[in-house]
């Protein structure tokens, strides 16, 4: 069934996602709707609201170094006496197959803030109702993560002296342009 949109071109409403249809540049048509825009900035907003929460906790716990480290060996024993701690034999395992490792941290590295800045904008663009559900179940994670962080903070084990290696470091110079991007511990 063909629709059509006050002062817009037809457009075919059996295709499912946002009702799109090619205008000519610089026609009044192709420019972006003030809702649309009003939309977006209320998004990035939104982001930028959580970004800046994250780099106040992470300003707030800056001088928990001593206090990370030892809550990584708090960590470590309880895993241990759970006879959890499985990570630095599997490390060491792994540690022989450089192959295997530079694929392992390619994985770690462009997996996760890529991948989910992408999806974020294709879910914004294609289905905006899930967007705005998972942004706010990421946030929300994210806060109570951040809320845990700053009541006790941990430094990851690569960093924290218990006999893991960080892999990156040691195969992939790619990835350390980043250093001054995170907070490595406490």
């Amino acid at each position: 069934m063909t629709v059509r949109w006050p002062d817009g071109p037809p457009v075919d409403s059996r295709i499912p996602g946002p009702a799109v249809a090619l205008r000519a540049p610089g026609s009044p048509e192709s420019r972006i709707s003030r809702p649309v825009v009003v939309a977006a900035a209320r998004e990035a907003a939104v982001v930028a609201f959580a970004l800046l929460a994250y780099c106040g906790v992470r300003v707030l716990v800056r001088d928990g170094h001593a206090e990370a480290i030892a809550n990584a060996h708090a960590i470590l024993r309880l895993e241990t006496a759970l006879h959890l701690a499985w990570e630095r034999p599997v490390q060491q395992a792994l540690l022989e197959h450089a192959g295997l490792v530079r694929l392992m941290n390619w994985i770690y590295i462009w997996g996760h803030w890529p991948v989910l800045v992408g999806c974020a904008v294709f879910l914004y663009v294609r289905r905006r109702d899930v967007c705005r559900r998972l942004r706010t179940a990421l946030i929300v994670s994210g806060l109570i993560g951040l809320l845990v962080f700053a009541m006790a903070p941990v430094a990851p084990p690569r960093l924290a002296d218990v006999g893991v290696h960080d892999t990156i470091r040691l195969y992939d110079a790619t990835y350390q342009w980043s250093e001054g991007c995170s907070r490595q511990s406490g």
